[in-house]
């Protein structure tokens, strides 16, 4: 019967140390302000926020998260990205001060409910009509790991069966001392505790942000003369030496250098002159018999 306890109690303790522990869990969510859906206008300097829920299972965790701003053909410079939750976030600047360009930004933050993205419009006018604008895609990716659940092991019983005492009779009128029979002390099992399990900390993710070249932007002005005689000082806006756009026009007395000259007036009176010229020379009939 000894034998049969100390069995079960060795088996039970290579079972409890055979049965793995509870993985960790990683919660991953994802959401997007896509192009081409979200035009953010409005006077510069205003900030404007989008909220987005947070899964039940990942409220009060402290999680990474990875902001990336992508911007399309347009610039509209000086516009900035931030993110937060109950605390900490992550900060992005100038996110579309060029053509393609992609922001990239990794922070740590503690969760509540919400996470609230906003879009904060350049300070200085950066559109046509006097207001600022945004036209880009904003991803934000958050990462956590949550605690695994506690595992409580419970030792194996211990069982000591008391020892054995046998009393023999007396054989013959002789009387004989009692015979004592003792049972040696039953065999202790010891169960060694299970190994201690480290987990190692995630690697580091570095992020590298990439950016494209900014386009040279700068201004030019040009006289130009019209059909109707009047001459007018134009201002292009360019772009990496190509003109775009008109940004002013002041009308002059005359242009007196640098200009761009409309020649369709003069190509019209230098062929009135050569007309009235072969006109002149030209000679009559009666010339021509003499």
């Amino acid at each position: 019967m000894k034998r049969g306890l100390t069995l079960g109690a060795t088996l039970l303790a290579l079972l409890a140390l055979a049965l793995p522990a509870n993985a960790q869990e990683t919660i991953t969510f994802t959401y997007e302000i896509p192009r081409g859906t979200t035009t953010i206008e409005g006077p510069a300097g205003t900030s404007y926020s989008f909220f987005t829920d947070v899964p039940t299972n990942a409220v009060g965790l402290t999680c990474s998260i990875t902001d990336q701003a992508d911007n399309n053909k347009s610039v509209h410079e000086g516009n900035d990205i931030s993110v937060t939750s109950e605390s900490g976030g992550v900060y992005l600047e100038d996110v579309e001060r060029g053509p393609g360009v992609i922001t990239q930004g990794v922070g740590s933050v503690t969760l509540g409910t919400t996470i609230t993205t906003f879009i904060h419009l350049a300070e200085e006018p950066n559109w046509s009509n006097g207001n600022s604008i945004f036209s880009g895609v904003h991803t934000l990716t958050v990462t956590c790991d949550a605690p695994p659940p506690t595992t409580t092991t419970e030792p194996p019983p211990t069982t000591t069966e008391p020892p054995t005492t046998t009393t023999e009779p007396p054989v013959s009128t002789t009387t004989e001392p009692p015979v004592t029979t003792t049972e040696p002390p039953p065999t202790t099992t010891t169960t060694e505790p299970p190994p201690t399990t480290t987990t190692e900390p995630p690697p580091e993710v570095v992020t590298t942000t990439t950016q494209a070249p900014k386009p040279e932007v700068a201004q030019e002005t040009v006289c130009v003369s019209r059909d109707d005689g009047r001459s007018y000082n134009v201002t292009w806006e360019t772009v990496d030496g190509t003109r775009t756009r008109v940004l002013a026009e002041v009308e002059v007395l005359a242009c007196t250098g640098g200009e761009d000259l409309d020649l369709r007036p003069w190509f019209f009176a230098g062929l009135l002159l050569i007309a009235a010229g072969v006109a002149f020379v030209w000679p009559t009939g009666d010339e021509w018999t003499a």
